[in-house]
């Protein structure tokens, strides 16, 4: 298939890059072999799937909680029954981790045959939204090769169809109610100004480097360290030593040294370069370093952690802008394919930070004796409860009695 948008090209070229690390395709792997004491020694070659951890932390801060949905109850009770039904508290979590993984994530909203509405998650590896030379997005191509059969499959979304092929045929078209699949983006672009540009593209670079540091030192330690090379001073000593006997002594002429030549590493030198690439990582990771057993926390208190989570809360803070796009639109979207409006429907997050729930209740409880906050309202930041509209039911039923 030829594509002739340049800036979906790059941006699948970055995706695919990010897939086959996220893989274990790791730079380190290309280091080579070398030969040892006449024989090959196979090279370490560490490979750390840390990143993974990374993305799964920011994906699970920001949306590992489900959203907020406040509104007018008769909606806010229909909404949340199409979000039961579509499993989107799913679907949100899967948007938040391919925007972190990619730094763009793609959802289609539509009706199935049964008439329950849905979100497709289109994964970023076979996403082409097309943007004009006026920044106007106005088209969207869904692109895969079945590799087991070669078999070429091609989804075309147009603003008023839907056109399927296989191998170039045209298998079916379709009506088109909500229009072109919302592209959500990280809020970091590239240079296109079109496509989010992951943190994983920052992450990268340094574990390749801690990964060929620790590499370097396993190969020093396991060669020089616990395998030194015999070195002999003066004339040439034609004997051997089996390296399985025990006490053998080895006779060489007056004024000749025999040694071992082993590996003398600094290591306050290496935990230097090791700590500072470390701080880095989890710098521009923004994530606390603790989660991850470098430091030690002792008698953390509400305002600790929120220092703790400082970096990650601002980071969640501007993906939220993103994504909030998005979900308003998706509401757009449903409310045209239930022949509703959802427009004064309004979400909120729930970070996933470890709190003092004890502390979070006390704060309700005097705010709701001041008359500063509702009941509902009370209902909707409790960490104990899920479902509020549910909630609300049971109470009106048991004043009901």
């Amino acid at each position: 298939m030829q594509i002739d948008n340049i800036p979906a090209m790059n941006n699948i070229a970055r995706v695919n890059e990010i897939k086959n690390y996220m893989d274990g395709i790791h730079k380190i792997k290309e280091r080579k072999d070398f030969e040892f004491k006449g024989e090959k020694f196979t090279t370490a070659k560490i490979v750390l799937q840390s990143i993974k951890s990374i993305v799964d932390f920011h994906a699970s801060y920001i949306l590992g909680n489900p959203v907020t949905l406040n509104g007018d109850s008769e909606q806010l009770k229909l909404i949340m029954s199409i979000y039961k039904k579509a499993f989107y508290n799913s679907c949100d979590y899967q948007i938040a981790k391919d925007i972190y993984t990619y730094g763009n994530a793609y959802e289609y909203v539509y009706k199935d045959e049964d008439g329950v509405v849905k979100s497709k998650i289109i994964r970023p590896e076979y996403a082409y939204p097309i943007y004009d030379d006026g920044g106007q997005y106005v088209q969207f191509i869904e692109y895969m090769i079945d590799n087991s059969n070669n078999v070429e499959y091609k989804t075309v979304y147009d603003t008023d169809k839907v056109s399927e092929y296989v191998n170039g045929t045209l298998t079916g078209e379709y009506n088109n109610p909500t229009g072109l699949p919302i592209h959500y983006t990280c809020g970091d672009l590239d240079r296109s100004g079109y496509f989010g540009a992951s943190i994983v593209n920052d992450l990268i670079p340094i574990i390749d480097e801690i990964e060929g540091l620790l590499s370097k030192m396993s190969d020093s330690v396991s060669t020089l360290s616990l395998n030194p090379l015999g070195v002999s001073v003066g004339d040439r000593v034609d004997a051997s030593v089996d390296a399985d006997i025990t006490g053998a002594v080895l006779n060489i002429e007056s004024g000749g040294e025999y040694k071992w030549a082993t590996a003398q590493l600094d290591t306050p030198a290496i935990s230097v370069i090791l700590d500072n690439l470390l701080n880095q990582f989890f710098t521009i990771a923004q994530v606390p370093s603790v989660l991850y057993g470098q430091s030690n926390v002792a008698n953390v208190s509400e305002v600790s952690l929120k220092l703790l989570f400082n970096c990650a809360d601002n980071l969640a803070k501007k993906t939220s802008y993103e994504l909030l796009k998005g979900f308003y639109k998706r509401l757009e979207y449903i409310g045209m394919l239930v022949n509703d409006n959802f427009n004064d429907i309004e979400i909120s997050f729930n970070y996933n930070r470890p709190a003092d729930d004890s502390s979070i209740i006390a704060d309700i409880k005097t705010q709701m004796e001041l008359g500063i906050m509702s009941r509902e309202t009370a209902m909707r930041v409790s960490p104990y409860i899920t479902d509020v509209q549910r909630e609300i039911e049971r109470e009106l039923e048991a004043s009901n009695q």
